[in-house]
């Protein structure tokens, strides 16, 4: 490679907030499906906890068909907003109103809220998928520069953590003033309100937002664009990582619900721990960009994996020690920015070490990949979940037998620890520095050149 320029773009607080807005609206709708629909369909609609588990392992099946072909036709769209952008509005009456219907119970017989609970998931996933893969490859057009990507990647993390509060501070308590003790009621209330915020910052997002780097009219096929993953050893690690990571993670935002109420039996404290969870989260976006311009990437990936195995060791240290537990609750919420706004601040440069190894550029349907990651780890998480409540003999509304009490306790901190261990290992393979991704950046300008 010849010597290596920086790549150095600027974009004003103004257009990060409103990029920002884009990922409230997204965990608004899917943190809250992933943290209370298991719990929905078991101790409400009265589904078996293995046949919710079936409902989000095919999702995340269907997803793999769904997605490459969400990001290859992203990639060919072209309009008057740009690329990427308009699918942001064009899909976001559709989530909310899918969104309402998970959490809606009807009156219908076993068979019919199976369907209905088949049917109403998987619409609302094709709609996550239609918004969030066009809205993610965003950071790909908005700037090449790798640290304006991080900051990027931050800032879409704050509304993830700032949805995450909101979610915690307020579902049950609205569930329960929505509902007057019918929890049906109250939770179709409570998504309601929820999918309703959730659009009016989609719109913020799409008015705020540009694409600053038109992409190259896309005619690859879908045999080409899996293309530009021959030899592109970072997308893989971070796609691998992902599913591992945000399985466990999703597993465990649906557990804590059964670790609280049935383990530590202060269901009262829910609100306070899961809107602590996504506050240090929050607090520690302070902290994280300045250290990983220090030291980079890799280090900082190894870092949060390595958060994570510590906190599964202390949540079983804990035992039914509050104050232990509480401490490793605010650990699981560390882990939350130093693992996924280091994953996140990665995908982006992934496309370009991709064209620089193959020759094709890919970005949507690289960026579909790890949403695919993403979503197969989702899917993982709710079928571990249905396993394991299953396993453990979990009986739903009862009170639970000191066998079960002592599965969800085993069952909240090992995961976290062979996940942790899983991502170290494989963040060691991990090798796109600063100094490469500007020598890639470098020799793909050198190549255009010559064309």
């Amino acid at each position: 490679m010849g010597n290596s320029v920086d790549f150095k773009e600027d974009i004003r607080l103004r257009e990060k907030l409103c990029y920002t807005s884009g990922n409230v609206a997204a965990v608004l709708v899917n943190t809250t499906l992933s943290s209370y629909l298991m719990y929905f369909y078991t101790d409400i609609l009265g589904i078996a906890a293995s046949a919710a588990a079936a409902i989000f392992l095919f999702s995340r099946i269907w997803d793999a068909f769904n997605d490459p072909l969400m990001g290859m036709v992203a990639d060919r769209t072209r309009s008057r907003w740009g690329t990427y952008r308009p699918w942001i509005i064009w899909v976001a009456l559709p989530m909310t109103i899918c969104g309402i219907l998970c959490f809606t119970a009807p009156d219908f017989s076993y068979t019919g809220k199976l369907i209905w609970a088949w049917v109403t998931y998987i619409a609302c996933g094709m709609c996550y998928t239609g918004i969030y893969i066009p809205y993610g490859v965003m950071n790909n057009v908005m700037t090449r520069d790798m640290n304006q990507r991080l900051t990027l990647a931050t800032f879409r993390e704050t509304g993830s953590d700032i949805a995450s509060m909101i979610i915690g501070f307020t579902t049950m308590p609205l569930v329960l003033a929505i509902g007057h003790g019918n929890e049906a009621k109250g939770f179709q209330g409570t998504m309601t309100v929820y999918s309703l915020i959730g659009l009016a910052c989609l719109l913020i997002c799409f008015l705020g937002i540009r694409e600053r780097r038109a992409p190259e009219i896309s005619k690859l096929t879908l045999k080409e664009s899996i293309g530009s993953l021959k030899g592109n050893k970072p997308a893989l690690v971070i796609m691998l990582a992902m599913i591992v990571m945000n399985g466990i993670v999703m597993y465990e935002f649906s557990w804590f619900v059964y670790y609280i109420k049935y383990f530590l039996h202060r269901m009262d404290l829910q609100p306070i721990i899961m809107t602590m969870i996504p506050g240090v989260a929050l607090i520690c976006k302070f902290i994280i960009n300045p250290i990983a311009q220090k030291v980079g990437k890799k280090p900082m990936l190894i870092v949060g994996s390595f958060i994570y195995l510590l906190d599964g060791i202390l949540f079983l240290a804990a035992g039914s020690n509050l104050v232990l537990a509480i401490i490793a609750c605010a650990g699981f919420g560390a882990g939350l920015t130093f693992f996924f706004v280091m994953v996140w601040g990665s995908v982006p440069d992934i496309v370009e070490y991709g064209e620089w190894k193959t020759g094709i550029r890919a970005p949507g349907f690289l960026y579909s990949m790890g949403t695919l990651s993403n979503k197969l780890g989702l899917g993982f998480s709710g079928l571990l979940a249905g396993w394991m409540l299953t396993a453990i003999n979990y009986v739903p509304g009862a009170e639970q037998t000191a066998a079960v009490q002592h599965g969800i306790y085993l069952s909240t901190g090992i995961p976290l620890i062979v996940a942790g261990i899983l991502c170290v290992i494989l963040f060691l393979f991990y090798d796109l520095t600063q100094e490469k991704y500007n020598e890639i950046l470098t020799e793909l300008a050198e190549r255009n050149a010559q064309k």
